[in-house]
This record gives structure tokens, sequence and C-alpha cells, in this order.
């Protein structure tokens, strides 16, 4: 319960936050669903710290792709690129690509 109340607390203290570049990580991402995770709490403060962020970038592995997990944190056009690895197939790349996501991968 500890835990809940130090989200809460944590949440209702945002607003007073300036947040220019907001790095977010996930568990999944997918055209339809759009990107989520397993943690309630995590997705939620996730949540928050896009609404309030200039500019927001999703870094996920390869293996982060195709995958609609627990808690739903956005959809894709919420994030101003997406960064992944190298190891992303090429369809998939040209799949997001092509529904016009911004996605950039590492070298």
């Amino acid at each position: 319960m500890d835990q809940y109340i130090k989200l809460v607390f944590l949440l209702l203290n945002f607003d007073q936050l300036t947040i220019h570049k907001a790095f977010i990580c996930a568990s999944g991402v997918s055209l339809e669903k759009g990107v989520s995770d397993y943690s309630l709490e995590e997705a939620t403060t996730r949540k928050k710290m896009i609404e309030i962020a200039t500019h927001t970038y999703l870094m996920v592995d390869h293996s982060k792709f195709e995958r609609d997990v627990f808690v739903h944190i956005a959809p894709l056009s919420a994030f101003d690129t997406i960064i992944t690895d190298e190891q992303l197939e090429d369809a998939t790349y040209e799949t997001y690509v092509d529904a016009g996501v911004s996605l950039h991968r590492a070298t």
C-alpha cells in the first residue's frame, strides 16, 4: 500500500516539472495497440511523463515489436521517434516506416 501512496504523491506533483525530452522504455510495441508495459505503476508514471514532455522518444529493442502486454501506455503517435537496435528485422522496420512512424535503428 505504501508504494501506491508514493505513486499518487508523485503523480500529483508531476505538473510542477518541466521536461523537455522524455526517453521512455516499454515491454510492448504494436501498430494496432501502441505502447504497453507489464507494470501498472510504471505505465502510469510514463503516461504522465509523455503528457508533460515537450519531446518524447521511445527506446525499445527489437524483441518488443509486435507485442501487446498488460497495460496500455500510449499510441505510437505520442512519440516523436522510436529508437531501436539494429537487430530489428527489415520487414518490421519497413512496416512501421510505411505506417508513418519515425523509427531509427541505432548502430
